[in-house]
């Protein structure tokens, strides 16, 4: 009898040892193929073109702060898909150069800006900040966020678009700083 148990616990001690090893094989394959798995350039592509597409909005952050943030809406949307796979994509925005001007001539440029940057970045979760800003020519910065990004998120799939877009109605506070003046942007 003796020797009966003994050999049975033998025997567990073995499959216990079998299954173990067996858990530490397969954990290690699964890690292997974790740390090896690589995002080739066209995977980075189209995941850039689908947190680049759809709507947003920086309605979150013109809440919490509306004195340095507007609400923006931006709309992308993929236009064609090309033989390679690629997307191109078309959104709505227009672009505005900002030139030099001789100093005699007061040319229309807000706060003396001589130069611009845009700088964007696209973050895990499809939001996007991005950063323009307004320079004069000694670099200090005369317009533009100077506290962080505009941060768009992606608009909840509920919202409407068209007459009902939310940017359509009067915000649910008072604004309590009006902005005056007038503003002329061309093209």
């Amino acid at each position: 009898m003796g020797r009966n148990s003994e050999s049975d616990s033998n025997g567990w001690s073995r499959a216990r040892g079998l299954v173990v090893k067996t858990l530490v094989l397969i954990g290690g394959a699964l890690l292997l193929k974790r740390f090896t798995k690589s995002t080739t350039r066209w995977d980075h592509a189209r995941i850039v073109a689908r947190s680049l597409s759809g709507e947003k909005f920086s309605r979150e952050q013109a809440s919490r702060n509306p004195d340095s943030y507007f609400n923006i809406r931006t709309l992308t949307c993929p236009a064609t898909e090309m033989v390679d796979g690629s997307n191109v994509l078309y959104f709505e925005q227009r672009f505005f150069m900002v030139k030099p001007c001789p100093k005699d001539l007061k040319c229309d440029v807000e706060n003396g800006a001589t130069y611009c940057t845009s700088e964007l970045t696209i973050l895990k979760n499809n939001e996007i900040h991005t950063w323009d800003r307004g320079y004069d020519d000694d670099g200090n910065q005369v317009w533009g966020v100077k506290e962080g990004p505009y941060e768009f998120k992606p608009a909840p799939a509920s919202s409407f678009n068209g007459m009902f877009s939310p940017l359509n109605f009067a915000p649910s506070q008072p604004m309590e700083k009006r902005i005056e003046g007038s503003f002329v942007l061309q093209e």
